[in-house]
């Protein structure tokens, strides 16, 4: 299933190579999504390896998370090609990858194509609501549920690796559209910083300045849902590097301070992991 699925992924690459142009913003977006499907399918490995559930599935079902992880932004590939041919148009990818599996049988079953569907989602509430997740068996429902935050939480650990590790990807993926002089070193709002010791996910559009930005990236940590996943930031140095961007770009040192102890104490209260530094 894994050799299919790579398969389908550089057919959708090369298919999409040829529509837009070879040199620019899509072709840049197109191999980039090439390398973050392959990371994605790398931290969910280490998921995989590292949590109990998983450890006590087949081999069978270890393969299908495998598949739905590295699949995921297999409609990433159309998506670029949209945005070039249409730009005022919205696409979801994640809908969008739903349905391309949809249509090719050895993919074609729930534990795969509800995680791609709704591993885009700013919180994974709609995937419990939507028919083809409740009318499955309960053993079955189980089975999407923990692959689906396998997903987002895989893919929540390739993003933040890629930006924290990368100035240059921070700067262009993350803080591009946050680059306004007398809003560089702005502290976050009172409502963002509220909405963040409320352990709430943070929405792009009521972002203003890079460090509510950098404080959105954070607040993923909130979404993870594994222990291994928690374990696996550690073991990258994220959380220290979530802290220091942040500071950066935040002229409040209290700010800063109850940023770096509220994510602390969420980690060590809920998973018993100190943070280094």
């Amino acid at each position: 299933m894994l050799t299919s699925a790579w398969n389908l992924l550089n057919e959708e690459y090369a298919k999409n190579l040829k529509r837009i142009p070879e040199s620019g913003i899509y072709r840049i977006f197109c191999d980039e999504k090439i390398r973050h499907s392959a990371q994605v399918l790398g931290a969910a490995n280490y998921i995989l390896k590292h949590d109990a559930f998983f450890a006590k599935q087949d081999s069978e079902f270890i393969k299908t998370a495998k598949t739905a992880a590295l699949l995921h932004d297999v409609a990433r590939f159309d998506e670029a090609f949209n945005k070039f041919k249409f730009p005022e148009k919205t696409y979801n990818h994640s809908r969008e990858g739903a349905k391309i599996l949809s249509n090719i049988k050895v993919f074609a079953h729930p534990q795969i194509l509800l995680p791609v569907k709704y591993h885009g989602d700013i919180y994974i509430a709609p995937l419990y609501e939507d028919p083809d997740y409740i009318k499955q068996p309960p053993e079955i429902r189980i089975q999407i549920d923990k692959i689906a935050k396998l997903v987002r939480d895989a893919d929540k650990i390739a993003n933040l690796h890629l930006f924290y590790n990368s100035r240059e990807h921070m700067e262009k993926l993350v803080l591009s559209g946050f680059i306004v002089n007398q809003l560089k070193n702005k502290s976050p709002s009172e409502k963002i910083m509220q909405d963040f010791k409320n352990e709430k996910l943070l929405k792009t559009p009521e972002l203003i300045c890079r460090s509510e930005r950098l404080l959105q990236l954070i607040a993923w940590v909130f979404d993870l849902n594994f222990q291994s996943s928690v374990q696996f930031c550690e073991k990258l140095n994220l959380f220290t590097k979530m802290i220091s961007a942040f500071n950066e770009n935040c002229e409040s040192v209290e700010i800063q301070e109850i940023v770096a102890n509220k994510l602390k104490n969420y980690i060590f209260n809920n998973y018993q992991i100190t943070v280094k530094g």
